[in-house]
């Protein structure tokens, strides 16, 4: 797979990902950006943002304050949280020549391959720990609060944030997945692509297999990676 005739695309992407000292991220840490931000997550709101945009239905989410486009993901997770991976993850990223930051959209496969050696060395560990316990369910009594989480799905950092009333009940509730934190950042990935491609020789299937493959490497979902591109073109 790493040997794969990947497309020479490069971008200046701000990586954001959960981060944490001791273990590669999935449910604990903070948020950490390559521009080297280190942000508590129950102060997500305030530095990234979902708006409305005019051509589309779907919300972007932006890093405030300059409403800039960022990636989350595997490629994000890699780049800033390598020296966390498990040895046989770090072995297998040095066997297949990754190098951070890694700037290559196509190359989140990759990623995505040194992600799923660590997770099974993670789950081999845990079944060898035999002694490992806990409670099933926490008792708990209701009382009014607001409660945030960041955690890592495969797709990116997925941020929630629940209120709730003085009976338990939830008055309020946001989830911003990581498929539209990206939104915004795979437009501007396409558009680079296909400006590069525009300045050579390619045919319209070309320009659009290369467009969808684009696409599929952020792993949307089953029906957005299969159903998702129409091509309309315009000659000047």
């Amino acid at each position: 797979m790493a040997g794969f005739a990947f497309p020479d695309l490069e971008q200046d992407y701000e990586f954001v990902s959960v981060s944490h000292p001791e273990e590669y991220p999935m449910n604990a840490g903070e948020i950490a950006t390559s521009q080297g931000a280190e942000i508590p997550v129950d102060e997500f709101l305030q530095h990234f943002a979902e708006v409305q945009v005019p051509h589309s239905t779907a919300l972007h989410s932006v890093h405030l304050p300059g409403q800039t486009t960022y990636l989350v993901g595997p490629l994000s997770r890699v780049n800033l949280n390598r020296d966390r991976l498990l040895p046989e993850a770090r072995r297998m990223a040095a066997e297949v020549g990754w190098e951070a930051p890694c700037r290559n959209p196509y190359r989140m496969l990759v990623a995505r391959g040194i992600e799923l050696v660590h997770a099974y060395e993670e789950a081999l560990s845990i079944l060898r720990t035999p002694d490992m316990h806990g409670p099933h369910r926490m008792n708990y009594r209701p009382r009014a609060n607001r409660g945030t989480a960041a955690t890592e799905a495969p797709r990116g950092m997925l941020f929630h944030e629940y209120e709730i009333d003085d009976q338990g009940r939830i008055a309020h509730a946001r989830i911003i997945p990581p498929t539209s934190q990206n939104q915004g950042q795979i437009e501007a990935d396409l558009r680079r692509q296909i400006e590069r491609q525009l300045t050579a020789p390619h045919s319209r299937d070309e320009v659009a297999v290369r467009a969808e493959r684009l696409v599929r490497s952020y792993d949307p979902c089953i029906s957005c990676a299969t159903h998702f591109l129409k091509v309309h073109w315009e000659e000047t």
